[in-house]
């Protein structure tokens, strides 16, 4: 349990730290600035420059080639190292700089977020014309711009609803079911452990306080300080205490005092005092 704590704990750093990169996104006025990835929301514009991962699923707008085409790599989404190539709208071509964006309306309708990295159903909507957009104009979050200059995009979904988040899943466990089954077994014991020794303790108490008077061969002398039957609570450890510091116990041939290594030790002194009785 100890080791999945900790690799969710290693998982949660590595989160925050690809959240807390920055990206280039459209501010207004055709001005862009960086934001941390996760600050960014659905219908922000984005700038991502050659060698930089894609910080969401983004509609390609258009790229640094006159025909709005990009090459991609998406090791990290299906272990391909050959490039996907994208291409962009004709309609977003002449959007060719930071400040053509500032009067750019347009409205994007598209599917729910869904796990399949190779379909994309919607549509774009500008100057009262419909465009119909397919697959090859998505770029996927964690996927890396190769072999471009740059790119702009439309952001369509961010965090949880991007495609690459739907298909992360939580790392198994590498415990065997032994393991787990010794788990259940361990606690059941623990815990069966726990109820008998209280029960024990109560019985103990009750046991003690009842018939503790008529053991008259286990009543010290002065039972005045030592001994009271209406508070039978007994800790054993304290009385291995009180062995340890006894001054009078102790071997009178190698002067060795009497040392308490186990807390029942006081019982077995009780039993070899009646014997010798």
């Amino acid at each position: 349990m100890a080791k999945e704590a900790l690799e969710d704990w290693r998982c949660f750093i590595q989160d925050m730290k690809v959240n807390l990169r920055k990206a280039s996104v459209h501010k207004g006025d055709g001005v862009f600035g960086n934001r941390p990835w996760m600050k960014i929301h659905v219908g922000d514009v984005v700038k991502v420059e050659k060698d930089q991962f894609f910080p969401a699923d983004l509609l390609l707008l258009l790229s640094s080639y006159e025909d709005g085409i990009s090459y991609v790599e998406t090791m990290n989404l299906d272990g391909e190292t050959n490039l996907k190539v994208k291409r962009a709208l004709e309609v977003t071509l002449p959007l060719d700089d930071d400040a053509t964006f500032k009067d750019f309306n347009a409205t994007i309708r598209y599917e729910d977020p869904n796990p399949n990295l190779y379909t994309f159903v919607g549509n774009l909507e500008h100057d009262r014309m419909v465009y119909h957009l397919d697959p090859s104009q998505i770029l996927l979050r964690d996927s890396k711009l190769r072999n471009t200059a740059y790119v702009y995009g439309v952001v369509i979904f961010t965090g949880h609803d991007s495609k690459v988040m739907q298909n992360s899943t939580k790392s198994p466990s590498k415990r065997n079911g032994v393991e787990k089954q010794m788990d259940k077994i361990i606690y059941i014991l623990l815990s069966l452990l726990v109820f008998i020794s209280f029960i024990s303790s109560i019985g103990f108490i009750v046991k003690t306080k009842n018939e503790m008077p008529n053991w008259w061969y286990l009543r010290p002398p002065d039972t005045n300080n030592l001994f009271n039957p209406n508070k039978p609570l007994v800790v054993k450890v304290l009385q291995a205490l009180f062995i340890n510091r006894d001054i009078h116990m102790y071997v009178e041939e190698t002067g060795t005092p009497a040392e308490a290594r186990t807390s029942n030790l006081n019982e077995e002194l009780g039993q070899e005092h009646v014997l010798v009785m």
